[in-house]
């Protein structure tokens, strides 16, 4: 994903998981945003501002500059119609 001067990516160059890493145009350094050890980081898309990625089996996020990730909480309403409990 570009953003602004700078590149990022997924990669499993440590660790031997995939983690998010921030490549700078400008200076050439790369810089891990993420250091996971178990699962991997899937799925990751730029938004304003932040990155949100797949990190086990919850949605994260992490702003572009590298700050810690946070949980992001997923709320998924059914459409299904709520059933009256039989009387009896």
């Amino acid at each position: 994903m570009w953003e602004g001067d700078a590149i990022y990516f997924t990669s499993d160059r440590e660790h031997g998981t995939l983690n998010l890493y921030r490549y700078d145009v400008q200076t050439g350094k790369t810089t891990a945003l993420t250091s996971y050890k178990d699962y991997d980081v899937k799925y990751p898309s730029s938004g304003p501002g932040a990155i949100v990625y797949q990190y086990a089996r919850r949605c994260t996020c992490s702003t572009s500059r590298g700050s810690a990730s946070k949980k992001v909480d997923v709320e998924i309403p059914t459409d299904r119609r709520a059933h009256a409990a039989p009387n009896r």
